[in-house]
């Protein structure tokens, strides 16, 4: 259950002032414009017309200081007559918020700075990262997932991770570097099927002090979470997961996304181009101002200690 002492809930005033602003957002941007002959400044594609885009479009507004031109992939035309849309514009910087329009834009052809957001795991979708590319992950950064950690276990020493090399190779290297910072040993597996995934986090349990969950969807499945929970509780070492609900289900911690902080880490991205830097030369970015969430009862009964001013500023669950 949801501890409501220390959730901090935004006021409903504004939640609801927030919705109807939303709304008047998608009033006005409308349906996507006509081609136009002069050329766009920015042009910002949203995977679909829902809150979670709507907000970020208004964060994309917000980082760049601009009102990016809006054009929807669910608008019922043909994928060939958007692109050929977006093209008309000539836009000097396009915004793919969503691995669809990020995938489509990828195999477009076009060849204008591109910045994308709302996109897990971005990494896995080029082989190497094109020089027109750059963009905010939706990946919470690995040095948020060892603060937390290192707070709440900080004699944490073996951390364990089980990964699809085909997936998550880059998270693993993140990994690496992580431990190797804070002079612990990183316990890895490579899998290529869950019956490994499960295999080798039987194998590995016993001697880690926490085990990171990666977005990886030859592991995230649910017999493979069971025995996760499972073990982190016979074993009391930390589950480091990716979601509330995982939290909710036995996990010790995870954060939330924020989806407007997202789409205004794209805007200043923009921002940055703009002023001449290519998009080359702009490293990734990782989700920003992620909040901790933490189970409570979890911490119990492994042994955790958490700390009241942390328990205070993050999302609880008893």
């Amino acid at each position: 259950m949801e501890s409501s002492s220390h959730k901090n809930p935004r006021p409903r005033v504004g939640r609801a002032a927030t919705l109807a602003a939303l709304c008047a957002l998608l009033l006005a941007l409308g349906p996507p414009a006509a081609p136009a002959a002069e050329t766009t400044e920015v042009v910002a594609v949203l995977e679909g017309r829902l809150l979670p885009y709507l907000e970020a479009y208004q964060g994309i507004s917000e980082g760049c200081g601009c009102q990016p031109a809006a054009v929807w992939l669910d608008t019922p035309v043909p994928q060939r007559e958007l692109l050929r849309r977006i093209r008309a514009r000539h836009p000097k910087i396009i915004v793919a918020m969503g691995s669809k329009v990020l995938r489509l834009l990828l195999t477009s052809q076009i060849k204008a700075p591109m910045v994308y957001g709302l996109v897990l795991n971005p990494w896995t979708f080029f082989n190497s990262r094109p020089k027109n590319v750059t963009g905010v992950a939706m990946n919470i950064a690995p040095e948020d997932y060892w603060w937390a950690l290192l707070t709440l276990r900080p004699n944490a020493r073996r951390v364990g991770l089980v990964y699809d090399p085909t997936q998550s190779a880059f998270l693993v290297e993140e990994a690496q570097r992580m431990t190797r910072k804070h002079h612990q040993v990183l316990v890895a597996r490579a899998v290529s099927s869950p019956a490994e995934a499960l295999h080798a986090i039987k194998e590995i349990s016993p001697e880690i002090d926490a085990f990171w969950l990666l977005p990886d969807t030859t592991v995230i499945r649910r017999e493979i979470l069971d025995y996760l929970l499972l073990n982190s509780l016979r074993y009391k070492f930390v589950l480091m997961a990716l979601s509330d609900k995982q939290v909710a289900a036995g996990a010790l911690f995870s954060f939330d996304f924020d989806i407007r902080a997202m789409g205004r880490a794209a805007g200043e991205i923009v921002k940055v181009l703009q002023s001449g830097v290519p998009p080359s030369k702009v490293p990734l970015r990782w989700s920003p101002r992620p909040r901790l969430i933490i189970n409570m009862k979890t911490a119990e009964k492994i042994g955790v200690r958490v700390p009241e001013d942390l328990a205070k500023a993050s999302r609880l669950f008893d």
